[in-house]
């Protein structure tokens, strides 16, 4: 069975009756469907930037006035919002780009009633792709439109998860990469932006995460008569898995955090050893010069002006001050070599 792409490769649908034999539908079939013996469910997935999906839903869909408004409107906080004849759920969901870093996850707004589920986003969803497969390559017909909403969850929520295992491999790779180059002060300076924009990754993930586990106490609030308990239960016990999203997202925060103190002290460290070996120069190097200066003076009495062998006396003087320096700066540094 081919996916019939209709307005374009955003926008597709998929009816299938109780006896559990399914189709694809195109956008014409799909918005003059309408419920009723025979018809049986409706499962629609549409692009919610193109202006044909905006006006059916406005005028032909049969949905309230108000719970199109927050469909269309750019408020995506996920939330749960009753209407009259079914619920609207808004979620965030995975964009199909995988590579995208700036916007891993994306709106998805979601009404169900009786026998429609109509999903809008304005992107490509990893979920979508995973039940649309069930559906016409595995066989896997819901009996009921919730049960259809529990198995969107389900993805949504089961995609999820490979964006959190890549923050943590990310961090896992970078930890070692730092741990590598402990004395090379610009790459630890490149490693620190890096770990700011993780720490920057997680907080925007688990800004959209947090709102969404709270959906799992909204659904078990959740009355109408198409939603039993059982169904109302399963979905929200899958959104009590994104509360061990949330824990490793957390320990990523703390972790990233704890590496950014690590690169600081590095840094410092490096800092203090430059510091260190400014100082024993100054120290060797000032007592050096003091001498020929003070000896240099254009003034009577400097201590062997006429002594022929004064020049080798000072030049012995001169590498007795800078052994003794050396002596003690070398002593130091395996001090400090035995300690780190």
């Amino acid at each position: 069975m081919s996916w019939k792409v209709t307005v374009d490769d955003l926008t597709y649908g998929y009816q299938w009756d109780e006896t559990g034999r399914g189709r694809d539908l195109t956008w014409k079939e799909a918005t003059v469907w309408q419920p009723g013996p025979g018809s049986g469910t409706l499962f629609l997935v549409c692009n919610s930037t193109l202006p044909e999906v905006r006006l059916w839903l406005r005028q032909d869909s049969g949905i309230d006035f108000a719970t199109v408004n927050i469909m269309l409107n750019d408020d995506d906080r996920p939330r749960l919002v009753r209407g009259p004849e079914g619920t609207l759920v808004i979620l965030r969901g995975m964009n199909d780009d995988s590579k995208s870093s700036d916007t891993p996850m994306i709106p998805i707004k979601i009404w169900v009633d009786k026998n429609r589920v109509i999903a809008l986003r304005g992107a490509r969803v990893l979920a979508f792709r995973d039940v649309l497969a069930d559906l016409r390559e595995l066989g896997e017909i819901p009996s009921s439109t919730v049960d259809l909403l529990h198995h969107i969850i389900s993805k949504v929520i089961f995609r999820m998860e490979s964006l959190v295992t890549t923050l943590i491999s990310d961090l896992d790779q970078l930890e070692s990469r730092i741990l590598s180059t402990r004395t090379n002060m610009p790459m630890l300076r490149s490693f620190h932006s890096e770990v700011v924009r993780l720490r920057k990754r997680v907080i925007t993930v688990r800004s959209h995460l947090v709102p969404m586990g709270a959906l799992a106490s909204a659904f078990l609030r959740q009355r109408g008569k198409w939603m039993e308990t059982r169904q109302r239960r399963l979905i929200a016990e899958e959104f009590e898995r994104l509360h061990d999203y949330l824990e490793a997202l957390g320990m990523v925060r703390e972790r990233s955090s704890l590496l950014e103190d690590e690169i600081h002290a590095m840094e410092a460290s490096q800092m203090d050893r430059n510091i260190y070996v400014l100082t024993f120069l100054t120290g060797v190097f000032v007592p050096m010069n003091l001498i020929p200066s003070m000896l240099g003076s254009n003034i009577g009495g400097i201590y062997g002006a006429t002594d022929p062998d004064a020049f080798e006396y000072l030049i012995f003087v001169e590498l007795l001050i800078f052994a003794v320096g050396l002596f003690f700066f070398m002593r130091h540094v395996r001090k400090l070599s035995v300690t780190s």
